[in-house]
């Protein structure tokens, strides 16, 4: 069976340089092989049951988060090259991930509402998307919201991912080897801020470099990137095996 991923979507200087932890405090193999591996895996990744055709993941998060980085980041690593699937803007202003927009809500009235989904139809994670970079500056209207949209999922019983981006941004150790962001104390502490904001457990929080600047793809990058994909996936598999 084959599978497909539908996306829903709705810098300040770098944070001074902290001692990093002796051992990695989560483990994470960085290498050709590893990358090998977990590309293998999301690859050749099967849904369990035959009823639902696609993974929907409901991408959210405030604007310049990076969501649309992050989507055209999974798809540049699948693909192997640099790709645009999602426009991305780096200008400032506004976002281009607009689907997800308060703005324009989808009503009962709307000729796409779906007043009886299918499990097919139906969302199967929710992805918070935030920035590592500028957590702890986040407006508290926007967190509200976003718990909000949080207890709306564990209501339908929705798994739950965030996705930390800009760590390099946040952490200067990162920025300087990415091989180190499971040994930073500082990307720790921004997933454990995550965790406290929004209430989710630090084995669902994932921080992630996005493609920006690049124009070829980086193993260390792709690795960070498919790992977080893979527990996506997993987890919207697990949702859809327990209906």
């Amino acid at each position: 069976m084959s599978w497909k991923i539908n996306w829903f979507w709705g810098t300040p200087p770098a944070t001074k340089y902290s001692e990093p932890f002796e051992d990695p405090w989560r483990e994470m193999i960085l290498s050709d092989k590893q990358r090998q591996r977990v590309f293998k895996e999301l690859k050749e990744f099967q849904i369990s049951t035959s009823t639902v055709r696609h993974l929907r993941i409901l991408l959210h998060g405030p604007t310049h988060s990076g969501k649309s980085s992050f989507i055209n980041s999974v798809n540049t690593v699948l693909q192997g090259r640099n790709t645009t699937v999602a426009l991305a803007n780096s200008a400032g202003g506004f976002s281009f991930t607009r689907k997800f927009n308060p703005m324009s809500a989808l009503t009962k009235q709307h000729m796409e509402y779906n007043s009886a989904p299918s499990l097919d139809d139906k969302v199967h994670c929710l992805v918070s998307v935030l920035p590592g970079d500028v957590i702890s500056l986040m407006p508290q209207g926007i967190l509200e919201k976003m718990k909000k949209v949080r207890q709306k999922a564990i209501d339908l019983g929705i798994p739950q991912v965030i996705i930390i981006t800009k760590v390099d941004s946040a952490c200067k150790l990162v920025s300087k080897d990415l091989k180190m962001i499971y040994k930073s104390r500082k990307i720790k502490e921004k997933m454990q801020e995550c965790s406290n904001l929004l209430d989710v457990p630090m084995h669902c929080i994932f921080p992630v470099k996005n493609y920006c600047e690049e124009i070829t793809t980086n193993t260390n990058v792709d690795i960070v990137i498919l790992t977080a994909m893979n527990n996506i996936v997993h987890f919207a598999n697990d949702f859809v095996e327990r209906q």
